[in-house]
Order: C-alpha cells, then structure tokens, then sequence
C-alpha cells in the first residue's frame, strides 16, 4: 500500500478526513481533521473514485486539532470520533455539512440554516451508555464494537458521572468474579435515572441458570439504585419483546415535562443529552404559534405535546405512537395534570387515511426513527397534513430525503442542535409550510 500526503479539506459524515489525490481520486482518512495535512496508507487496491487509508504521520495539524480526553479513541473506540476537533470547529462544520446535505439530497438550492444551538457540557452528557457484556474465558469484560471487533474499556466520556462511577465500580470487582461457564455474550444498557444515580438492564438471550446467577452477581457490584436481567429472544429486537428475569431496586427514570416530571420504564426512548432535551423541547415548543392544535407523530410518552400543553392547558394536542407502554404512561400523566393531550396507539410503518384522526390540526410535530418517516405517512402528509410540520431529525440524510419526499411543503428554515458533541450526528429542526393551492 502506498504512502501518500494529503491536505484534508473536508469531513466526511462518519468523521474521515476527506482530501484529493494527485490522480484526481478522492481519499477518506480514518482520524484525519478538516485542516490537517497527512502523509497516509491507501487502499488503492481500488480503481473507483473513493480510496480509503489510515494516517501514517500528521505533518500540519490543523490549528482546531486537540487533544482527545480518552485513551480508548487511540485504542479503536469510536464512540466520540470527533473528540478531537476542537468544539467550534465542530460546531461549525455541522452547519455546513447540515447545509450542504440539504443540497446534495434535499435538492435545496438555498437552505436557511439557522445559528446551531451548543451543548452546554461536550462531554459527561449522554443519560444512557449501550455496551456489549462479553464473558470469555470465565471472566467478563465491559466494551464497545469497533471496526476491529470487541474492544474493552474502563470508561466512556460521554456517559453521565452517575454512569461513569458505575462502570469503575464494575470494572473493580471484575477480578474477583471467575466462572466455569461457556463464552457468551450480552448487552448492558446504563442509563442515570435523572435523580443523579444509574440503574441498569442486562439483555440476555439464555435462561440458564448458571448465565443468569453469574449476571446478578455482576449486577450488583455497580451501586445500581435499581437493576434488571431481560431475557430476549433476538438482539435487535431488545426494546421491543423481553421478558424481566429478575430484578431489584427503583428502575425508573424522570424525565421533565415543563414544570413537572413523569416516571417511565428503564428501557424507554428519551432524548439522549440531558442538558439540551429540555432546550429541544423548548424550541420547537416556541415556533409552534399560540392557541394551535397539535398532533404529535411519532410522539413515544408524548414529550412535545405534554411540554406545548404544559404552557397553556387550553392548547390541544393528539399524541400517534405505537407503543403500548409509552401510551399508557403518556395517558396517566395527561389524566393527572389535567392536560388536554390525547393518545392514539397507530403504527404509523402502517399507516394509512383510515387511521387518520378526527379534528383538525395545525402543526404536525414529527420525531421519527433515524432511518426517517415512513412511506405511508409522507403520502398521508402530502394528501392531508396540516399547514405546519416540525420535523424533529437526528439523521440530516434522512432529514433532506424527507423534506424533498414532501412535494406539498416548502421549508422555511432549519435549526440544527447539538444533542451530541464529538460526533458527526445533528438533531434538526426542519420547520415546513404547507404550499398554498392556486386555482
């Protein structure tokens, strides 16, 4: 493989340093910086237009490099690629990857891309940390899955103190937890409970005794305030269909609902930054005009509409989501505040004109997956959606997808988010008009 230097103009969406070569191709350079000038090893085994490589030696730095707080990121781990750019430099070229992606996808010749809105902490941000549990050699190791397989760790960054404090307390008894079992693996989801301690869930996808009576006895070395052992059938579908195998202690979590607070279950979906969620919910909460009504797509516990209900307990909204659980607590706390929210369970995958609630509504408030809005939904959109979308996106691919998908609406601006410092990813705010008819 040759060596090639190469100046680094670029940033690609899975943090490569992107130059050109002499010939004309295009190179990607794992853990090069926008700025930097390389000499690197290519995989030109490739006559296509994108080769790949790794950085040999740095020869100019770029004037936003600095230094990376974790040893793990020198090791492989890829939980924070961006951890060493200097904060706004990457907040910078978020605007403009976000404003070029709508160009490039969207079709939008000149998105209004408003200032992006900081995180208050980079790092020891994220409320949940999702790791793999691995058990070889009668021994278990805590770690991530990088592009070289399993890579233990001792810690993460990103994680909350609570979270961080449990990993080390963990990782201390490690040497004192031996077991003549076979090797397997699990997933441990650490999550702070909002009250500044960490409670925790193992999935495991065996009944064994032996497997579940070595998990608890690791379990409880973390100082979890609670903790429990799911078993489930398939790994991907783990937020979807497990069975509590045990468990012990408070495993809720608080979240903020305006002035007040909700409990939910341990493995429900919430904004991952806790200091910007409240700032998300705010800022869409505030573009949405007085005395509209609302219908809240995707809406999980419903933290849109209860927050935009919190304001005003004459304002309105409907809440579409396809979980059970979130519906049921999402109703409790609306019967409880008196808040005129209501719960529709739809699978909106599903979705059709038949599903289409009674009433008429203003603002539609969307925060899909990350893979975006799904196909039904964006026919039913463009046939009867309201005057006003909010379309929440943590994924600008699938953001300016959407937002070109949806001919009957024209975009009036984005306001991008950091919900997650040191890596590529950008929470958006997409606020679309409905195109008026002319006869």
């Amino acid at each position: 493989m040759p060596t090639n230097k190469i100046k680094i103009t670029d940033l690609s969406s899975e943090a490569l340093g992107v130059g050109r070569l002499p010939s004309g191709q295009v190179a990607m350079i794992k853990g090069a910086l926008l700025g930097d000038t390389v000499t690197a090893v290519l995989d030109t085994s490739s006559k296509k237009s994108v080769v790949f490589g790794k950085i040999k030696t740095i020869v100019t730095a770029s004037e936003h490099r600095t230094d990376h707080p974790c040893p793990h990121y020198a090791e492989g781990c890829e939980g924070c690629k961006l951890g060493t750019f200097e904060y706004s430099a990457e907040l910078s070229w978020k605007t403009e990857h976000l404003r070029q992606t709508l160009r490039r996808i969207g079709k939008i010749a000149e998105p209004d891309v408003r200032k992006i809105i900081p995180s208050p902490m980079q790092w020891n941000y994220r409320d949940r940390l999702e790791l793999h549990l691995e058990l070889k050699e009668g021994a278990f190791e805590i770690g991530y899955i990088s592009q070289n397989g399993f890579l233990p760790i001792n810690d993460c960054h990103l994680g909350a103190k609570s979270i961080r404090d449990s990993i080390v307390h963990i990782q201390n008894a490690l040497p004192t937890l031996r077991y003549d079992i076979h090797d397997r693996s699990f997933r441990l989801l650490i999550r702070d409970n909002g009250n500044g301690k960490s409670v925790v869930i193992i999935f495991t996808d065996t009944k064994s005794p032996d497997y579940l009576e070595a998990l608890h006895q690791l379990v409880t070395q973390g100082k979890f305030a609670g903790w429990e052992i799911k078993y489930i059938a398939d790994y991907d579908l783990r937020f979807f269909s497990s069975r509590t195998m045990n468990q012990a202690g408070d495993t809720r979590i608080r979240v903020d609902v305006g002035e007040k607070s909700m409990s939910l279950p341990l493995d429900s979906f919430t904004q991952t930054n806790r200091f910007n969620a409240s700032v998300l919910r705010k800022t869409v909460t505030d573009i949405i005009p007085k005395d509209s009504s609302i219908i809240d797509m995707y809406g999980g516990y419903g933290a849109f509409a209860l927050e935009y209900a919190s304001i005003d307990d004459n304002w309105k909204a409907l809440v579409l989501e396809s979980s059970k659980s979130m519906v049921t607590f999402g109703k409790q706390f609306a019967k409880r505040e008196h808040l005129a929210v209501r719960f529709s369970r739809i699978n909106l995958r599903k979705f059709s004109k038949l599903d289409y609630p009674e009433g008429k509504y203003d603002c539609a408030v969307i925060d899909p997956p990350r893979s975006g809005i799904h196909g039904r939904t964006i026919s039913f959109l463009n046939d009867k959606g309201p005057g006003l979308i909010l379309y929440v996106s943590c994924d600008v691919a699938a953001l300016a997808r959407d937002t070109r998908m949806l001919k009957n609406y024209t975009s009036k601006y984005f306001q991008p988010i950091d919900m997650f410092p040191n890596t590529t990813e950008i929470e958006t705010i997409a606020v679309l008009e409905r195109n008026k008819v002319t006869y």
